[in-house]
């Protein structure tokens, strides 16, 4: 799929409804996805996964990403965990939602609830122009509503986008999860729990609330994969962690799953590189995963 040089710098299903109902007219297939995430900013959708990948996905994250509270890019060394991360069809909706090409650049697999508090993705990491990430959940098995089940607060996507410089007293996360928890509570959204059969999948968009419910169950096991998406063109920076002393944004620079490389950020957007340390560490992990991978294989 091509796309024009012209991009918006608003995600197109986040524009207005005119905008809205050209992609309908336009992707007439995705019609009720793009109603759900316009208007709530995620949905729940079946991207059909290979069998295989779900299988060896769930095996995965019960045998070594178990007890870990949620085992970071293990694409790297897993086959079905990157296939999952770069299905085509999910990578196809997403570009054709946001109006540039979506890529993959983590995925975060759970055996089992982490009781995570209320957070939005755009704290942790955000883009410029705002708003191009995207998270995508999937169920690895049928999710029991006691087993501390993914929550979310539909339109909340709509509340402004939080920077480290919005919080008060020492700026910390916790300071952080006070905030976005007030700003959640005092516009009365209804928390949403994602009970997803296996397969399913919740998408996202950047700025919606979310967190874990308590596991009421705690023999009981949640396995899922969560991957996050980002789009070509943009500045991707952390405001979680924004140089104070400086004055600085934590510039980064996300690995493209699918395509195997560094997605530069635009400098036109935002000025400044990532840190040597946070480009080398990647790429020292990338080619450690891949060398034990071949190992393996011979």
């Amino acid at each position: 799929m091509q796309y024009s040089a012209a991009i918006d710098d608003v995600p197109l299903i986040e524009q207005d409804e005119n905008a809205r109902a050209a992609l309908i007219r336009r992707y007439p297939q995705y019609q009720d996805t793009i109603e759900s995430m316009h208007r709530y900013g995620c949905a729940i959708i079946d991207p059909k996964y290979y069998l295989y990948d779900l299988d060896e996905a769930r095996w995965f994250c019960e045998n070594i990403a178990a007890g870990k509270s949620g085992m970071r890019d293990a694409w790297m060394s897993n086959r079905a965990v990157q296939n999952i991360a770069t299905h085509a069809s999910v990578i196809r909706l997403l570009s054709s939602l946001y109006g540039r090409r979506a890529f993959p650049f983590q995925t975060i697999n759970f055996d089992r609830g982490t009781e995570q508090r209320t957070y939005a993705d755009t704290y942790r990491i955000d883009t410029k122009p705002h708003g191009f990430i995207c998270g995508v959940w999937v169920a690895l098995e049928d999710v029991d509503e006691n087993a501390g089940p993914l929550f979310y607060y539909p339109e909340s996507h709509k509340l402004p986008h939080i920077e480290r410089g919005d919080l008060v007293g020492k700026r910390s996360y916790a300071d952080y999860e006070r905030h976005i928890s007030a700003l959640v509570d005092g516009r009365g959204f209804n928390r949403t729990q994602a009970l997803l059969k296996k397969g399913q999948a919740l998408i996202w968009t950047a700025n919606l609330a979310h967190g874990e419910s308590p596991r009421l169950n705690p023999a009981l096991t949640r396995f899922s994969q969560e991957t996050h998406y980002s789009f070509e063109g943009c500045a991707y920076y952390s405001p979680m962690r924004y140089k104070e002393e400086e004055g600085k944004e934590f510039v980064l620079e996300p690995f493209d799953i699918a395509r195997r490389r560094f997605v530069k950020s635009n400098q036109e957007l935002l000025a400044g590189r990532p840190e040597l340390i946070h480009r080398l560490a990647p790429q020292w992990a990338i080619w450690k995963a891949t060398l034990l991978r071949k190992m393996a294989i011979e």
